[in-house]
């Protein structure tokens, strides 16, 4: 919407050719300069609708008009005013003028039919919006254009600024194709059994003389299956076991003994050592004291 431009005729009469000087008129003393753009439910809300074509955000409202209410007034002293106009700032499209005579006051709901024209220039600041805040559900951000109020003369007479509010719906945005419900999903790496920890003990704590303890292993794994393992005493002897590990309350475990019985004092020390697994237990020692006067006896055969 651009202003019309206006323009006065002088004719001359072909008698006589006389020389007039018109003195400027005194400009008047505007004392109120107010104005805002109308939002209420029963106003028509201007928006810019966006749609994500799977590269970029579109523009797909252009069509649409809406009816916009501007609330004007201005008041003056000394002389009448008749120039006054709401502009964009950005553009220098018109949303309202004054009609083309002189008062000492205006006041009026002023009514403007907008559309492509004047939303088109801000396209791309609607579509920044949207590729900030756009997503997967639709989202509805406020865009403010800013808007002055001027009267008596566009550069050096008073103004005053304000915002013209639109909407900018960013509709549902489309996945890339690469990401589409039938793209085919990536094959699945099945999950390698790991050792997660090793524990070696007696049972009981403390062995007693000719009474029998036995040696546990507790194995704990990130998911079942078989694990291959060896029994070291620290005198060089060594057994190969293996166990199949089940899913319990607390995870994956499993428990593997062996029991012996002594009737006289000894010290050794075993270790386990797991197969293609970087774990092992320390060295645990096995202690029994036996009383004076017991005859050494073999213990419990230690099988390879």
């Amino acid at each position: 919407m651009k202003r019309p431009a206006f323009s006065v005729a002088i004719a001359a009469t072909t008698l006589a050719v006389s020389t007039f000087v018109f003195a400027a008129p005194a400009a008047a003393k505007i004392t109120e300069l107010k104005f805002h753009v109308v939002q209420t439910t029963l106003d028509d809300a201007p928006y810019m609708e966006m749609e994500h074509n799977g590269k970029s955000w579109v523009w797909s409202s252009q069509s649409k008009n809406f009816n916009v209410r501007t609330k004007v007034k201005l008041k003056s002293v000394g002389n009448r005013f008749w120039n006054a106009a709401v502009v964009v700032e950005r553009t220098g499209e018109y949303l309202w003028w004054m009609p083309e005579h002189k008062t000492f006051e205006y006041e009026k709901l002023e009514h403007t039919t907008i559309g492509k024209n004047f939303l088109a220039p801000f396209k791309n600041d609607a579509a920044s919006l949207c590729s900030v805040f756009g997503g997967a559900k639709k989202t509805v951000r406020d865009m403010e254009i800013g808007l002055r109020l001027w009267a008596e003369s566009s550069n050096s007479g008073p103004s005053v600024k304000g915002i013209f509010p639109v909407r900018v719906v960013c509709s549902s945005k489309k996945e890339p194709a690469s990401a589409s419900a039938d793209a085919t999903p990536p094959a699945r790496v099945p999950v390698a059994l790991k050792v997660n920890e090793v524990r070696l003990y007696t049972s009981p704590a403390k062995p007693v003389c000719g009474k029998p303890v036995r040696l546990i292993a507790e194995f704990h794994t990130n998911k079942p299956g078989k694990i291959e393992f060896t029994l070291h005493r620290k005198d060089g002897e060594k057994q190969a076991a293996s166990i199949s590990v089940d899913k319990t309350p607390d995870g994956y475990a499993k428990r593997w003994s062996k029991e012996y019985s002594y009737d006289t004092s000894i010290t050794r020390e075993y270790k386990i050592v797991v197969k293609g697994h970087p774990i092992s237990t320390e060295w645990v020692p096995v202690t029994v004291k036996c009383g004076v006067g017991k005859e050494p006896k073999r213990p419990g055969a230690f099988a390879n």
